[in-house]
């Protein structure tokens, strides 16, 4: 005996069974279906067409992944701080942001949001131990330190990656096989 949801579907996935990502086919039918019913998309009989996704599936796929004015590119610094400003004004509404930020959807916006945070914070802990060369101040905690193999020997050097700066140390080789292990 099939259990009935309260918006009258019966679940689509049975006890134990994986979640699964939309195919190519099942985005192009999605997308046909849409495109079909009109102004406003009845999701319940979209997802009876589609026979395998639940009408909240089929909603959010299209809503967060196939609308035709949903901007896929990478975020531009410009972006990023309208995003920035947005969220001191709104909080998170995500949503509210959205329509203010032209192409993004609120899904894309939190995930943004939250990637930018994290970045942020990851750089605002306690100062970290660093490696010093010849018994040189350590690089400051704002740098990113990426930790090299002893045997692999330069100079330090400052590399832009977005918004913070690399340092890399790399030490000259100790013996010949270490300097035959970073020429191969």
């Amino acid at each position: 005996m099939d259990r009935k949801l309260p918006n009258g579907t019966t679940p689509v996935r049975k006890q134990g069974e994986m979640r699964s990502k939309f195919t190519k086919e099942e985005d192009a039918k999605l997308l046909q279906l849409v495109n079909d019913s009109g102004k406003t998309p009845n999701w319940r009989s979209i997802s009876i067409a589609m026979e395998t996704r639940t009408p909240r599936q089929c909603r959010e796929r299209y809503q967060n992944y196939l609308r035709p004015n949903i901007e896929h590119t990478l975020w531009t610094a410009e972006e990023d701080q309208l995003l920035l400003q947005q969220y001191e004004i709104h909080g998170n509404k995500w949503n509210l942001i959205a329509k203010t930020m032209k192409g993004r959807t609120g899904n894309t916006i939190r995930n943004r949001f939250l990637s930018l945070y994290r970045r942020q914070h990851r750089y605002d802990k306690e100062e970290p131990v660093v490696l010093k060369k010849d018994d040189e101040m350590p690089i400051p905690a704002t740098e990113q330190i990426v930790d090299l193999p002893s045997h692999v020997g330069f100079t330090p050097i400052i590399v832009e990656v977005h918004t913070p700066k690399v340092r890399l140390y790399v030490l000259p080789p100790v013996n010949q096989e270490a300097q035959h292990a970073t020429s191969v």
